[in-house]
């Protein structure tokens, strides 16, 4: 972990949201159910989730007038594996004009993207205030992890038809680090859920989701608490997410800052 930012510039926050969600999307490989390839310049991942962030592109260089052939492969191999939409990613270095004019007449929308937060893991409040019979406990195996997917779908309003995907999926990226999942349950019923990903560099929250019942007593922010502590204990200093409309308010409160907008381009067959 000689590799943990301890920088707090503008340019390096919103430098290191980026790098720790990159790192996650690279990190699908690990999972069997996530088809994953290299070419020259070029990451991409496809899984059996309809979400464009789980089916996507990312480019490392510039564009050229070859990479043409490249989109359109993919534009095909995509529909041919019946995904609904795909998301396209640049790094930090590549220049976004020169994708542009190879991207917008294919049909793809440049995204602002959601809010990229972060904070200083020193100035968390260390206590974790939950309803009474409510607990947050790691998910540890396969009923568990079905627990947290049913609250993933309930919580942002996915089809029950993504369950067995869903859970493929996140099995297969492991149940402890560097990837981990959290859920609260009140009077035993699974109610909200986030998940972290331990990075070179920062932890990064994703996929926190509370069921409609349960908002408004403090489990969204409980739930990202928690594993936000556990990243503090193994030496970071910096966490970091990507936040949703209705979950932006939360984290201002819990003392996260608004770096930028994750920009990012987006294909809908």
């Amino acid at each position: 972990m000689n590799k943990i930012l301890t920088d707090f510039s503008p340019a390096e926050l919103v430098r290191a949201n980026r790098s720790v969600l990159y790192e996650f999307f690279r990190y699908f490989q690990h999972s069997p159910v996530m088809e994953f390839s290299k070419s020259d310049g070029f990451e991409r991942w496809c899984g059996g989730l309809q979400i464009d962030w789980y089916n996507g592109i990312m480019c490392k260089r510039d564009a050229v007038p070859s990479d043409e052939a490249f989109i359109d492969e993919s534009l095909a191999y995509f529909k041919a594996k019946h995904t609904t939409e795909i998301s396209l990613w640049l790094e930090d270095s590549v220049n976004l004009t020169s994708w542009e004019s190879l991207l917008t007449p294919r049909g793809f929308k440049f995204m602002e993207g959601p809010p990229g937060m972060s904070m200083d893991l020193k100035r968390l409040n260390d206590t974790i205030n939950l309803p009474a019979g409510a607990e947050i406990k790691i998910v540890s195996d396969e009923k568990s992890m079905r627990d947290r997917v049913e609250v993933l779908i309930n919580g942002f309003g996915g089809p029950p038809n993504w369950n067995d995907s869903m859970v493929d999926f996140y099995l297969g990226l492991g149940l402890d680090t560097p990837f981990r999942s959290y859920l609260a349950y009140w009077d035993g019923k699974p109610v909200s859920t986030a998940e972290i990903f331990f990075g070179e560099e920062v932890a990064g929250i994703n996929g926190v989701a509370t069921v409609p019942e349960a908002r408004g007593k403090g489990f969204a922010a409980a739930v990202t608490l928690a594993p936000l502590l556990d990243a503090r204990k193994m030496g970071y200093r910096i966490g970091t997410l990507q936040a949703t409309k209705m979950g932006f308010p939360i984290y201002i409160r819990m003392g996260f800052e608004h770096n930028f907008n994750l920009g990012y381009f987006n294909y809908t067959f």
